[in-house]
């Protein structure tokens, strides 16, 4: 029986880190504050185009104060004292009984990630719940009334960097809908360089002329290229490690745009939503999209992330990533000293009842007016290789940083 409303699925015993250790450019928020005096200043003062190559990254961001704001804890009674938290989703057990359900929303936000950066704080894409969870303290117990709609009474909590964190147990499907609520249009593009000669993220097939978005007939074969381009406000949901249906797996081809979007590319070509659940978009699929996560594996933390096509890494960055947990009987046998799976003839308590969830990211902060400038060195599409072709066939060349022999 899954119990609900408690903190115990979080004592994994092991100090475990969520597997989103990455580089990333975040983006200091735009506000009354001067800029962030970072890299190297113009004529007139003002930053400068960055040069990621042959300075480190850490001069490119600028100096914070260390140990001057406490660490987000899990859940809203362990905000910091900037106001942030590993927010945790609120499960509906009602709307599909033997699944957790959640609704969740794509959006643009901005969160102050360090009291030295200013005001309104960086801005952001992540993840929020919309839908109510229920209060199993008023219902399905004994002497209770069964669990109904009308117990649908949790509010879910604002949203925050790196959140809902999804508590998950074994063999418990976990059903979401997931809405992408990204502006339309240009203010859909993303605000950090975007290399649109990756495959993926700049001009789309050749396709048919249409009455839907920009509808006209297009030839990529020739130059320059008549085609529209893929939108930047493309997302869809991938649970990392999961043992998850294909239909639900978040493929790179299984993204959506936000229902408002006119494109000719309004969804991937591998949308498909979970066939026992109301499709909850627009036909062609477009603005929601179904998902269900079975969740037939053994105790673990995993996460789940945005595995756009030509955006994975990008909107990773952003901040589409959020913690996962799945629990079990045998980690809770190895926490209470318990003996329910077989597994703890002795009743030790093996592991420790407190556990600590850490995210580690390593982050560089640049003031937003450098934002739009390229850096000299970085080599865009896929010239300037120096090497023998069988290389480049091995995917090594054309995008990053260098230089002729």
């Amino acid at each position: 029986m899954k119990i609900q409303g408690t903190m115990k699925t979080w004592r994994y015993g092991l100090m475990l880190v969520l597997l989103c250790i990455c580089s990333i450019s975040g983006i200091a928020g735009a506000g009354t504050a001067p800029p962030i005096p970072i890299g190297p200043l113009d004529a007139n003062l003002q930053p400068a185009t960055p040069d990621y190559y042959t300075t480190a990254n850490w001069a490119n961001s600028p100096p914070l104060a260390k140990f001057v704001d406490t660490l987000p804890g899990l859940g809203s009674t362990k905000a910091n004292n900037l106001g942030q938290y590993l927010s945790v989703a609120k499960p509906d057990i009602v709307t599909y009984p033997g699944s957790d359900y959640y609704e969740i929303e794509l959006v643009e936000f901005n969160e102050r990630m360090h009291s030295d950066l200013p005001l309104p704080g960086t801005k952001l894409r992540g993840y929020r719940q919309t839908n109510f969870g229920t209060d199993t303290s008023a219902c399905g117990g004994q002497l209770q009334p069964p669990c109904d709609a009308n117990f649908n009474t949790v509010a879910p909590d604002p949203v925050h960097y790196l959140g809902p964190n999804i508590i998950a147990e074994r063999d418990r499907p976990v059903r979401i809908k997931f809405t992408n609520s990204l502006p339309a249009g240009s203010g859909g593009d993303l605000f950090i360089p975007v290399d649109t000669s990756v495959m993926g993220a700049g001009t789309g097939p050749a396709y048919m002329g249409s009455v839907r978005g920009e509808g006209t007939p297009c030839d990529n074969t020739i130059e320059p290229n008549t085609c529209a381009s893929y939108t930047q406000n493309r997302a869809d949901l991938h649970l990392h490690g999961g043992r998850t249906p294909w239909i639900s797996d978040g493929t790179p081809h299984q993204w959506i745009t936000p229902a408002t979007e006119a494109t000719p590319y309004p969804n991937g070509v591998s949308v498909y939503n979970v066939p026992d659940m109301p499709n909850p978009g627009r036909d062609p699929p477009q603005g929601s999209q179904t998902f269900y996560y079975n969740n037939q594996q053994s105790a673990r933390l995993l996460f789940y992330h945005d595995h756009a096509y030509g955006l994975t890494r990008l909107n990773v960055y952003a901040g589409e990533a959020a913690g996962y947990v799945i629990t079990d009987n045998v980690d809770d046998d190895m926490i209470n000293g318990t003996n329910n799976t077989g597994v703890n003839p002795t009743a030790a308590i093996v592991l420790p009842d407190v556990g600590i969830p850490l995210i580690i990211q390593d982050k560089t902060f640049v003031d937003p007016v450098t934002m739009p400038k390229m850096d000299p060195t970085w080599e865009w599409g896929t010239g300037g290789f120096f090497g023998p072709v069988a290389t480049i066939a091995l995917g090594s060349g054309g995008h990053g940083y260098s230089s002729p022999p």
